[in-house]
């Protein structure tokens, strides 16, 4: 009784073909990393294909190769452990390398580059949800004596049926901690065509930018007139007290103050400041 590689999986590592992509040949052997000395330097070559736009085959790339697999196929010089000092036991026993469409739970050993094509497994979409959830929901019993003591007003909070809005109107402390702090929007007016450069101008933000110096949102400042823009960065947090003071700085100080501001609703446009 002993420990012995599986030739099968022996020889087919061995007649593993010049590999058009190194990400699963480098995959299997890292699994066996722990018992190649030096694993790192002799799959350096490889690892180096792994970058974009990198893969190019050269000679110590195939020596690198034909070295990972005589390593990862030869059987290592086993030692009996020593009883007396605590030592760890590493095995699997259900591994079995199955080729093509008999490999129920691919491996690297079934993905190697070959001129093969296979079509392993068809998915496809699902449609009869709801018709399964209707047919739960009436033959659910438990469901069903709910449904009924709900609609026979049988239940007491949380299960009893109420009118939501009303609800509200009714209920103190969502009327103190639910209303509006917004000033309604009123009727939608037209804006003026305007007749000089920074008289009118439109504001707005673009947000979710790379973080460059620090800054990551950009305020656009757009002259209606003359479409010129302004871009002015910003950093995160940002309130409308420091909105003003980079306004001031960047737009008054060149063009004055304008006759009038167009944006959106945006917090920071209508907060209040002292």
């Amino acid at each position: 009784m002993g420990v012995a590689m599986d030739p099968d999986k022996v020889q087919a590592v061995s007649d593993w073909p010049q590999p058009r992509s190194v990400r699963g040949f480098l995959g299997l052997a890292g699994y066996y990393r722990k018992f190649v000395k030096n694993f790192g330097t002799i799959a350096a070559p490889l690892t180096v294909l792994l970058r974009k736009e990198g893969f190019s085959w050269t000679d110590d790339a195939g020596a690198a190769f034909n070295a990972l697999k005589t390593a990862i196929t030869t059987a290592p010089v086993l030692a009996l452990p020593d009883f007396t000092k605590p030592f760890i036991v590493e095995f699997d026993f259900t591994v079995e390398y199955k080729a093509g469409v008999n490999n129920t739970v691919a491996d690297a050993l079934s993905r190697r580059d070959t001129d093969e094509v296979l079509l392993l497994a068809i998915f496809g979409p699902r449609f009869d949800f709801i018709d399964r959830l209707r047919q739960a929901h009436d033959t659910d019993l438990a469901l069903m004596a709910l449904q009924e003591e709900l609609q026979a007003d049988q239940r007491r909070a949380p299960w009893a049926l109420i009118d939501d809005m009303d609800h509200v109107r009714a209920c103190a402390t969502c009327q103190r901690f639910k209303s509006d702090h917004l000033h309604p929007a009123g009727l939608l007016l037209l804006l003026l065509v305007p007749t000089s450069v920074w008289a009118d101008i439109g504001l707005d933000f673009i947000e979710a930018l790379p973080r460059v110096g620090g800054k990551s949102v950009i305020l656009t400042v757009v002259d209606r007139f003359s479409k010129y823009c302004h871009f002015i960065p910003l950093a995160h947090p940002y309130s409308a007290e420091s909105v003003a003071q980079a306004f001031f700085a960047e737009i008054v100080r060149l063009h004055r103050v304008p006759q009038s501001m167009v944006s959106d609703r945006d917090p920071v446009f209508t907060a209040v400041t002292s």
